[in-house]
């Protein structure tokens, strides 16, 4: 589980901002939100609102790249590291990017990588065990030497030390290069198993969500008595679905065929969704078949939930969703996530919303899950959190939010735009 993430120089992140999991000592609805992990009481959520270009998907994006550039490992040297930095000044462009993550699986680690668009030039890892102690430290020179040593408690020796540095291009992280060699120390292999199987790709409202959902269901087919159950208690009346694959005309695929192969077997993959409904009628209960063509926006997002609840409930892992509002009832909303907080262990939730009357409920929400992205003057996003403000106990957040307590929010202008007058 993550407890720290913070960013530097990265998309809209020009000073270094960080988002923290671990919990505060308010005491509200401590068995929802908190699992306790060793020492430490972690969240189990974030939820980010704020004003649309404020930052609130960078952060999403800023996590989910950390991961790929952590575990990428087919890389060739002359490749470029994909890296937006800071674009509103001429020095953050010049300027390294830095991501720092402290997570905790068995024991807590701190992870710390500084980039350029070239290569990686600082790369370390620390563990708790209890006190903090160096795994390793690289350092990377202008022609991507890189200079790498271990702390005293990792029993490594000199043969897998230089078969890890055979593998250590200038742009590829020690993290990835362990996969290629035979070790068995778990100060390494641990913080590799984390990158590599609790982050997950972010998931946004479009068909790409669709289709990582259907990705999580086809690795595991027994997950669909859970899908359904989930689709009946939200309310929807399908007793069952069929996924398979999209049936195109032979006609069709023999046109295109000879031009574009390539674009033929990407149309052969294609899925698609029936749906069985489950219908009460005059003369009892009949079922109907529906293609996902004819089903609501609404109903393809929470099957997609749906999955995704399936598989965190079965699967430990971070789950990252961008707008988790869109094309939900708000009651669908709150229920998906109460489902994912009170039927998922060792996993998170981060998600971005516009949906303000979340807040409204103080009883039910702490303030350490909440946080806020505001753009500051010169372009840059700066994080916070609600935590961050001394609240009177009866003020209502959602109306504080309104008023411009707490920023985060667009400043508008008149909506009375008069039309100017040209001559012809």
């Amino acid at each position: 589980m993550i407890l720290n993430f913070s960013v530097t120089n990265y998309l809209s992140f020009k000073e270094k901002e960080t988002i923290s999991f671990i919990a505060n000592a308010d005491s509200n609805q401590r068995d929802f939100y908190i699992e306790t992990r060793g020492k430490y009481d972690i969240l189990k959520m974030a939820g980010i609102f704020g004003a649309n270009a404020s930052g609130k998907t960078n952060l999403l994006v800023a996590i989910s790249r950390l991961q790929d550039i952590v575990i990428e490992d087919d890389q060739k040297i002359e490749d470029k590291i994909k890296r937006p930095a800071f674009e509103f000044d001429q020095t953050s462009k010049n300027n390294a990017s830095t991501f720092e993550i402290s997570f905790y699986l068995e024991m807590r680690f701190d992870y710390k990588i500084v980039f350029n668009d070239n290569q990686i030039l600082m790369e370390e890892l620390f563990h708790y065990n209890p006190n903090k102690a160096k795994v390793f430290h690289r350092e990377v020179n202008d022609i991507g030497i890189s200079k790498l040593n271990f702390g005293s408690k990792i029993n490594i020796n000199n043969d897998t030390v230089s078969a890890l540095k055979s593998y250590l291009i200038k742009n590829r992280s020690l993290i990835a290069a362990i996969g290629k060699v035979e070790l068995n120390i778990k100060e390494l292999i641990i913080p590799r198993m984390w990158f590599y199987t609790y982050l997950r790709p972010i998931f946004s409202n479009n068909n790409n969500f669709r289709n990582l959902a259907l990705s999580l269901l086809q690795k595991d087919p027994e997950l669909k008595l859970n899908i359904i159950e989930y689709l009946k208690r939200a309310d929807y009346n399908i007793s069952d679905f069929v996924v398979k694959n999209l049936e195109i005309p032979e006609d069709i695929i023999n046109h295109i065929k000879p031009d574009n192969e390539d674009l033929v077997k990407k149309m052969l993959k294609q899925k698609e969704i029936t749906f069985n409904h489950l219908i009460t009628t005059v003369n009892g209960q009949a079922e109907y078949t529906l293609n996902e063509g004819l089903e609501s926006a609404g109903t393809i997002t929470y099957f997609s939930y749906a999955v995704i609840l399936s598989y965190f409930q079965k699967y430990n892992g971070i789950l990252v969703i961008d707008e988790i509002e869109s094309s939900l009832h708000p009651e669908l909303f709150q229920f998906f996530i109460d489902s994912f907080m009170l039927n998922t262990k060792n996993s998170q939730l981060i998600f971005t919303s516009h949906y303000l009357p979340f807040l409204e409920d103080q009883e039910d929400v702490r303030k350490d899950v909440i946080w806020f992205t505001n753009k500051r003057d010169d372009g840059s996003t700066e994080l916070y959190s609600l935590k961050d403000f001394a609240l009177r106990k009866e003020l209502n957040f959602y109306r504080a939010y309104k008023v411009g307590k707490f920023d985060a929010k667009p400043i508008l202008g008149s909506a009375i735009v008069p039309l100017n007058d040209y001559e012809k």
